[in-house]
């Protein structure tokens, strides 16, 4: 792969080394000014950005100097890893009151960092598009976006493979149930369920006189996704779509802002679009993703703060 090879949108060429092999990569990302996309009913608000997308062509460089097991291409999978780094979606109840402060409801997982692969994987949403092996011939050819011309080495050369991904990060599907983790409102309890709907959910009685309805949302969250090669060594996919052994090519640091304004049930955005906060090579000493549970998705709560 030369730089004839790059697709219009990617990065030029970047090089890099995994357990001493070489290779050589461009990437691609549709992060920056994606919106915000509002879902409302009667059983509350869900916010969803447009999706996100990340894009890699990979090659193995072999070498004729290239010896042992690690220089066997097909020892080696290329996909992406993604940790969601910090950050929470926080839905704030109060009247009009001027000395009502109100309840703030801040939905995130457990713990930050973590795991954000969508699954029980390692990978983000391992698939057969989103995680290949070198040293194979591409299955998906039909799927490649943009469309690469017949004769490109990521259809007619086993050592160069094209990943993708797609992320689109908020509140979750209506509606928006979820265990409490702490609270520093003495209506709440632990590991009790609340929905965070239109009004104070800890209020028993939704209909009561002088209710806090949902004033404002507010919050962002900030994901590290990483350009990524495995040299697993137990060939099964399920074995690769667990695999805890990585090296690292490339990160791509972004945020997803979530500000909106409410009128009585009516939700405008604010402040509410993607960014990519920075990118560049990996680089040996930088802190690396986790890959263990718990995930983003399997973790989600609510902290009455």
């Amino acid at each position: 792969m030369d730089a004839g090879d790059v697709p219009p949108g990617f990065s030029g060429l970047h090089y890099g080394e995994a357990l001493g092999q070489s290779v050589a990569f461009c990437l691609r990302h549709d992060v920056n000014g994606h919106t915000i996309n509002i879902a409302a009913d009667h059983r509350g608000v869900a916010l969803k950005v447009q999706e996100c997308e990340f894009r890699a062509i990979v090659e193995f460089k072999k070498s004729f100097f290239s010896f042992g097991e690690y220089a066997k291409p097909g020892r080696w999978c290329v996909g992406f890893v993604q940790n969601l780094t910090e950050g929470a979606i926080i839905f704030h109840y109060k009247t009009n009151q001027a000395d009502d402060t109100g309840v703030f409801a801040s939905i995130a997982p457990r713990q930050l960092p973590c795991k954000d692969s969508g699954s029980a994987g390692t990978w983000y949403d391992p698939s057969p598009f989103s995680v290949k092996r070198f040293g194979e011939k591409e299955e998906f050819p039909e799927m490649i976006e943009p469309a690469l011309p017949a004769t490109h080495p990521a259809l007619t050369n086993s050592l160069v493979r094209y990943v993708k991904m797609g992320d689109a990060p908020g509140t979750g599907n209506l509606p928006l149930t979820m265990p409490c983790q702490s609270s520093r409102d003495v209506r709440a309890a632990a590991a009790n369920q609340y929905t965070i709907g239109w009004v104070d959910p800890l209020n028993p009685n939704p209909n009561a006189q002088g209710i806090r309805p949902l004033f404002r949302i507010e919050g962002s969250l900030s994901f590290k996704t990483c350009l990524a090669m495995s040299p697993e060594p137990n060939p099964s996919w399920q074995a690769v779509k667990v695999t805890t052994l990585f090296e690292y090519l490339y990160y791509v640091d972004w945020t997803v802002h979530y500000a909106m304004n409410v009128n009585g049930r009516t939700v405008t955005a604010r402040h509410a679009f993607a960014e990519v906060t920075a990118e560049g090579l990996w680089e040996k000493g930088m802190t690396k993703p986790i890959v263990t549970a718990p995930d983003a998705n399997e973790s989600v709560c609510v902290r009455f703060i």
